[in-house]
């Protein structure tokens, strides 16, 4: 699923608001745990994406954002959202925090 054929859902607004405030706050680089279930984070910022994964209570049921320099889109969050919900359902451990390994999804054209 491209960002532009993903439905922007509320989870998917929260996850892209989050991301761009922790962007503004000039936090690129760093890592958020997002939920999947609401895209709401614990409002946290992380050095390093295993620390990330630790301090979540459930880090199953959450994607990990590196904060980027300039945008997450509310289509491109809900296309991210959407991709690790189908990644752990099909089985993958995206949480695990001895993994430094990042997901890279494509942009789209």
């Amino acid at each position: 699923m491209t960002a532009a054929q993903a439905p922007v859902d509320d989870a998917a607004r929260r996850c892209s608001d989050t991301v761009r405030q922790h962007i503004v706050d000039g936090h690129h680089g760093r890592w958020i745990a997002v939920r999947l279930s609401d895209g709401g984070t614990d409002s946290r910022h992380y050095g390093r994406r295993r620390d990330a994964v630790r301090f979540q209570l459930h880090p199953t049921q959450c994607a990990y954002v590196r904060v980027p320099r300039d945008d997450m889109s509310p289509r491109a969050a809900a296309a991210f959202l959407a991709t690790h919900r189908r990644l752990y359902a099909a089985g993958l451990v995206l949480a695990d925090p001895d993994d430094d390994r990042e997901l890279i999804l494509p942009a789209g054209r």
